[in-house]
């Protein structure tokens, strides 16, 4: 349902949920789910969602379903996709709505006034003839591509991981990652996120399964060595007996399918190689992660340090 941003209702920065209020002139709007205060064109209805497009800049296309609950109909929101203006007017609003670093009112009409409803292509495709508009240098057009760029790419990657749940934190965190490829990465090699701090194993695979990626692919086995590694530390447990702990992956990255898609082999030339680059120690058939291992080696080599200090202080003393 094509759309644009009214207001915030609700909106909470550290996990990305808001209700916003948004216009339409769509007619499949349910009479319910309308506001009845609103007495203009077309109508206004409450969405919920995560991440939700937030500028009454550009139009918006939100797909989802509606949902009655205590404050009434609203649309929860499954995915969007961002439409960009077509009028010379809008695209004029677009440029110079400080979303774009480096162009304000004067150069967005100036661009308007030579390129049109190409704009974006010009944008998109041939850059270097903004160059002829006056007031824009090499230097400039640098800001200003890397600005639409980067601000394209983001919205994008937002929209494509809404239904996933993923906080507007972390959605930075992976374009500061992988930059304005973030959402091919995302789509091709998305267990990728796993060496992003704050990405839980769960959450990626649910990722992965949208895009159909490979189940037994060494980086999803991995990252879910690491999550239950995780879970045994919650637990307050040091190490895990490696038979067992083995056991618990294979079973993980088993769990809801009706045939094995990852075999026990795997999951141990997985570890073996974890092992082999330091990650997990493996010593008396017990896995450490390495940074517990380091803690007990380390307060071992203290402990003994002190039982020969008291040696050597009480020599007749027998230990």
């Amino acid at each position: 349902m094509k759309c644009r941003f009214v207001k915030p209702i609700f909106q909470n920065n550290d996990n990305g949920y808001c209700i916003f209020l948004y216009h339409t002139e769509d007619t499949g709007v349910p009479a319910q789910a309308q506001n009845s205060f609103y007495k203009g064109r077309g109508c206004q209805f409450t969405a919920i969602g995560n991440n939700l497009p937030d500028t009454d800049k550009i139009e918006i296309d939100l797909q989802g379903k509606w949902i009655k609950n205590s404050h009434g109909m609203q649309l929860q929101v499954d995915t969007y996709e961002e439409i960009l203006p077509h009028t010379e007017e809008s695209i004029i609003g677009y440029l110079s709505s400080g979303m774009i670093r480096g162009i304000g009112p004067k150069t967005a009409k100036l661009i308007v006034d030579r390129y049109g409803t190409r704009t974006f292509e010009i944008l998109d495709h041939y850059p270097n003839s903004l160059l002829d508009i006056k007031g824009i240098t090499p230097g400039k057009l640098e800001t200003i591509l890397s600005s639409y760029q980067n601000s394209h790419a983001l919205r994008d990657l937002a929209a494509y991981l809404t239904p996933f749940h993923v906080t507007p934190n972390k959605i930075k965190k992976i374009h500061e990652s992988f930059g304005n490829n973030a959402l091919e990465t995302v789509k091709n090699q998305p267990f990728a996120l796993c060496q992003i701090s704050g990405f839980g194993f769960l959450t990626v695979d649910e990722i992965a399964k949208a895009n159909r990626c490979r189940l037994n692919d060494p980086m999803r086995i991995e990252g879910c060595i690491q999550y239950c590694m995780e879970l045994e530390m919650q637990e307050g447990h040091l190490y895990q007996d490696k038979r067992l702990f083995q056991r618990k992956v294979y079973e993980q990255l088993n769990h809801g399918y009706s045939t094995e898609v990852v075999t026990e082999r795997e999951v141990y030339q997985e570890l073996y190689r974890l092992v082999q680059n330091k990650s997990l120690y493996y010593e008396d058939n017990a896995l450490y992660p390495a940074k517990l291992y380091g803690y007990e080696c380390g307060a071992a080599k203290k402990w003994r340090h002190c039982l020969h200090r008291k040696q050597r202080l009480h020599p007749t003393l027998i230990i």
